[in-house]
Parts: structure tokens; C-alpha cells; sequence
């Protein structure tokens, strides 16, 4: 009887350990990514206990920790515990090595009108059932599947709902329109979830808004010293200076890296002279602006500052300055972030 060669056993063996890998290559394909943690948890814990692409954490990305392929998401609180679907965008922000917060798209592609609401009526009937509960629900409702929801939707104005669970945690769920610049008639929209810890600024709450969504388009000028408002048109809504935003902290960030944002839709300039006493604008001594989000929540107030020589320490050879600047930031335009690249 013949016996296999040392050669031909090492062709037979290197043979099956070829089937071998390629069955387990073949069979991760298959297996769906998966991201599983709560907030607190240790960043490598979470990367050993979920199968993902979720990368080593450094000193310098732990600000963004994303998967490269896509997974999907379950949050494993015993008691306020939820899933997601399959995204190709999940984000977390992992400070001293624990998961602090984190971003999501729950979904592959921008998705048509009709499957944004399916998926947003899912995700807040889960919240529902581990009880989740909404709050600013008046200024912020939730996602319905009615005429004027899909309309406030289409038209990008549809305002990020806040869910609490208890005092350890909060989801934000946005919805906006997805702006495809080689086909700009298409209606597709993006659902962005944030779970972190409840944020600590409640009043600013009110008239957030998600960063991706443009400015609402005018801003009202009022003169405090005579009552004279005048309107101007945004010409550029996606611009920065239009938008006071903030991170989870309610700290000052901008936009393009902030969790919200408010609009800026009035200024007050407070023009006095040098007794306090509300004058002009061209022969104030000092000049101090407030800015205010929608419903006259303040947002900021810009200090005073001199506004040149009055009228009474002018002569005729030199007129007051009647074109006074008003101060402002650098906008910042949102980045082409790869979360805003799907197709």
C-alpha cells in the first residue's frame, strides 16, 4: 500500500489550510459588525467585547474613535438599554480611556422620506418601552407620520428631539435633509443619533437645533435707544457667525465640531452716552450688543465697547463716524466630514 510523501502531505495540508481560511474569511463577511457598551465603560473593554473595526485609542483620537466598516449599535444598559441598525458612521468620544459620549447614522445610505420615519418611529418606540422620557416635547415634538411633520422634514426644519433616561442619560435624534450637490432635486434625509450624559445647560435648550441644519434665513436688528428694528436677509445660512453653538457642556465650540447649535435671529444694540443714558448710535460714548436665539432667549452679550468720540468733542472739520462696525467672530463653515459623503 502507498503511503502519502512528506511532500505530498505539506501540498495537502497547506490545500485545506487554504479552504480553511477562506471558509473564515467567507463566514466574517457574513457576520454583522456590532458595537455594545454603556457610558463609563472602558474604551478597550468596549473594543474586546464588540466585533468591530472600532480602532486602538491614542493621545490623539479619542476625541474620534469610528468604525471604518459598517456595525451596528447596541447599548447595553440593563435598564435603558436600545438598538440601532447598520451605519456606516458610529463616533466615540472616549476622554481618560472611558466611553464619555458618542454619534451615530443609524443607516448605510440617505435614506427616502418614508424609511427616515420608519426608522425614527422605531427608535423612539424603543426609548418608549425602556423608559425613555422626552422632554421640551412642546417646542420639540416628536416624529409622527403626519402631512405637517413630512413637511417641516422636506423643508429641513424639523428641530432635534431630547430623551432622558432618568439623571444618567440623554439622546438627541436629528433628522435633516441630505443635499446631494449632483442631484439637488432628490429627497433623501439622514437620522443622527447622540447619546451622552444630560447636558447641564437646560436653558439653552429650547431653541436647539441640530449643526448640520441652515440658519432659519433673517436677522432682526433692534436699536434699544429708539425702539427702530430693521430685518436682514442671511445671505450665507450655513456660515458660522449666524449660529452661537455649544458642546455637551454647554461650553462655546464651533460649529463644524459642536453637539448643538442655536441661531442667532436678533441683535439689540445698546448705544449710551457717557452718562448711561440711551443715545444714537453715531454720538454714543459706548456701544454693547445682545444676541438672542429664537423666543428672545438670550445667548450673549458682547460687552461695551468705546464707540469713538461723541458729537460734543467734534468740530466741523471732523464729523462723527456715522458708520459704526459692529463686532463680530469668524464664521466657520461645517467640514465635508465623511458622515455627510453618503450616497
Amino acid at each position: 500500500m502507498r503511503t502519502a510523501t512528506p511532500r505530498t502531505r505539506r501540498r495537502v495540508s497547506t490545500f485545506l489550510a487554504g479552504i480553511l481560511l477562506a471558509w473564515c474569511a467567507s463566514s466574517t463577511a457574513r457576520t454583522p459588525h456590532e458595537v455594545v457598551l454603556t457610558l463609563g465603560e472602558p474604551y478597550e473593554q468596549v473594543r474586546r467585547q464588540s466585533r468591530s473595526t472600532l480602532p486602538r485609542a491614542h493621545e490623539f483620537n479619542y476625541i474620534d474613535l469610528s468604525i471604518t466598516r459598517p456595525a451596528t449599535f447596541r447599548f447595553s444598559d440593563p435598564q435603558y438599554g436600545f438598538a440601532t441598525p447598520a451605519g456606516n458612521y458610529l463616533s466615540i468620544y472616549a476622554p481618560d480611556g472611558r466611553v464619555s459620549s458618542l454619534k451615530l447614522l443609524p443607516h448605510l445610505k440617505a435614506l427616502p422620506l418614508d424609511e427616515t420615519i420608519a426608522l425614527v418611529l422605531d427608535l423612539q418606540d424603543q426609548l418608549r418601552r425602556k423608559g425613555w422620557v422626552q422632554i421640551l416635547a412642546t417646542e420639540n415634538p416628536p416624529v409622527v407620520d403626519t402631512p405637517a411633520v413630512r413637511d417641516r422634514i422636506r423643508r429641513n426644519q424639523f428641530s432635534p428631539t431630547f430623551w432622558m433616561a432618568g439623571d444618567k442619560y440623554e439622546v438627541w435624534i436629528h433628522v435633516v435633509r441630505y443635499l446631494n450637490g449632483r442631484r439637488p432635486a432628490d429627497n433623501h434625509y439622514m437620522v443622527m443619533l447622540d447619546l451622552g450624559p444630560p447636558l447641564k445647560n437646560e436653558r439653552l435648550r429650547a431653541g436647539a437645533m441640530s449643526p448640520l441644519v441652515p440658519h432659519p434665513g433673517t436677522v432682526a436688528v433692534r436699536q434699544a435707544w429708539n425702539g427702530a428694528v430693521a430685518l436682514h436677509k442671511v445671505s450665507d445660512p450655513d456660515a458660522g457667525i449666524h449660529f452661537q453653538c455649544y458642546d455637551r457642556s454647554g461650553r462655546y465650540e464651533a460649529r463644524e465640531d459642536a453637539y448643538w447649535c442655536v441661531p442667532i435671529v436678533e441683535h439689540e444694540v445698546v448705544s449710551v452716552d457717557k452718562f448711561g443714558t440711551p443715545v444714537a448710535l453715531e454720538v454714543a460714548d459706548t456701544v454693547s450688543y445682545l444676541l438672542y436665539g429664537p423666543g428672545h432667549v438670550l445667548l450673549r452679550h458682547l460687552p461695551s465697547r468705546p464707540a469713538g468720540p461723541s458729537r460734543h468733542q467734534h468740530d466741523d472739520h471732523h464729523p462723527p463716524d456715522r458708520q459704526q462696525r459692529i463686532p463680530h467672530r469668524i464664521g466657520h463653515r461645517i467640514s465635508q466630514s465623511r458622515h455627510l459623503a453618503l450616497r
